[in-house]
């Protein structure tokens, strides 16, 4: 009889340790039930090395976009060129990567493509027809 309110004794204690835990757990992806199963069955350190690993619900995925030319990871803006009628997009880091590499892999989908003209502005001209950086041809 003492053994049995032992045991009981233990399993309400250790129940109530497993749902502390799978309260840490509620705002992970582990959820409460995972991370109160995982400490009720596997034990408290690693329920809790589980639980604390397990990713935030709210945490998004970093995504890392690389330059298409150079293969750098890109910081900040790009460049993202679309070509009509092909469903692959192309991310360049700067203008002069995207001049330097981008012929190459139009030329590899069949695609005839050179580099934007630069047109430069006098300030002196009276037209103000041409605010674009670049022409595309």
């Amino acid at each position: 009889m003492a053994t049995f309110i032992g045991i009981t004794i233990f399993l309400i204690v250790w129940g109530g340790i497993s749902t502390l835990v799978g309260l840490a757990g509620k705002q992970k992806r582990i959820g409460f039930w995972g991370a109160f199963l995982a400490t009720f069955f596997l034990g408290l350190l690693i329920g809790l090395i589980i639980t604390l690993t397990s990713k935030d619900i709210n945490e998004s995925p970093v995504k890392i976009i690389r330059c298409d030319g150079c293969r750098e990871i890109i910081n900040g803006q790009y460049i993202v060129i679309r070509p009509h009628g092909l469903e692959t997009k192309y991310d360049y880091c700067s203008k002069a990567c995207r001049d330097k590499y981008h012929g190459e892999h139009m030329k590899e989908q069949g695609i005839t493509w050179s580099p934007p003209v630069e047109i430069k502005e006098n300030k002196d001209s009276k037209n103000d027809s041409l605010d674009a950086d670049f022409i595309n041809t």
